[in-house]
């Protein structure tokens, strides 16, 4: 986990010390001396000076998790942030989340297809490395390749995944998980 880029302008969403999501804002500001992000936009109001939350940064070209402390409030919050993190059974932390995206080319042997119709999808959860969303059941294909275009509040984000997992759910809707990679 890198603070060396510059996260200004970047989404960011902003956890419950027990995962669930807050909020969904842009940072306005970033500090890379004093490792700090400042948000002013979309304020989680339930977060106090002191207070310890999962922040994930949606850079390119894979989000960045980290654990932020509430280094100021009011109208805008500053977090400071740090690597220390609750460890689970997986390689990084899964976030809830229940946001729009859409896979819009599908990717082989180097090549990008766009779809004549982006696939509608749904977004359930994501890491740092990864991303399971609901589709429609036989979508895709575990091993197929494509780009997910990710819509948040401050724009859209696009990223490459390759699906490695799926799971029908009722016939009408499958859960597929995807590694996120570098295009």
């Amino acid at each position: 986990m890198s603070l060396s880029g510059n996260f200004e302008g970047n989404t960011v969403l902003i956890y419950t010390p027990e995962g669930e999501e807050l909020r969904q804002t842009v940072i306005s500001a970033h500090d890379k001396t004093l490792q700090q992000i400042e948000v002013r936009n979309g304020v989680p109001q339930s977060l106090d000076i002191g207070d310890v939350c999962p922040i994930l940064i949606m850079t390119q070209p894979t989000p960045i998790e980290f654990q932020a402390r509430v280094a100021k409030s009011g109208t805008e919050r500053v977090f400071v942030l740090f690597k220390g993190k609750t460890k689970e059974d997986r390689q990084h932390t899964r976030y809830k989340v229940n946001f729009p995206a859409r896979l819009d080319s599908f990717i082989s042997d180097g090549q990008t297809f766009p779809l004549h119709k982006p696939l509608e999808i749904r977004v359930i959860d994501i890491s740092r490395s990864g991303i399971r969303f609901a589709a429609p059941t036989n979508s895709l294909m575990k091993g197929d390749k494509f780009s997910i275009v990710l819509n948040f509040d401050g724009g859209e984000k696009t990223f490459v995944g390759t699906v490695k997992n799926l799971r029908d759910r009722n016939g009408v809707l499958a859960e597929y998980g995807c590694k996120l990679m570098h295009k």
